[in-house]
């Protein structure tokens, strides 16, 4: 039998955190920053139990919960930036 409990803290990365614009930065997407990105906490609760089988293997089973706060991920806004030659629309 297994259990655990976590706290974990991320950080944005600096570039999320940039201010600023850069063009194409996914393909044909563009990337624009946030300063004001909060760090991302969670909490986790992990719950198992294993049976090994002799040499045949092991069978288990897993319970896992976790809650995040600020999640920092990268999304889609839809905004046009650019098109092209740079017209925007």
């Amino acid at each position: 039998m297994r259990a655990s409990l976590a706290r974990t803290l991320r950080r944005p990365n600096f570039n999320f955190l940039d201010p600023i614009t850069l063009e194409g930065e996914f393909g044909d997407n563009d990337f624009a920053g946030n300063p004001e990105l909060e760090p991302e906490l969670a909490w986790g609760i992990d719950i198992g139990y294993e049976r090994r089988l002799g040499a045949q293997g092991v069978i288990g089973v897993n319970f896992f919960w976790r809650d995040v706060d600020d999640l920092i991920e990268l999304v889609n806004t839809g905004d046009v930036l650019r098109i092209g030659n740079g017209d925007a629309s």
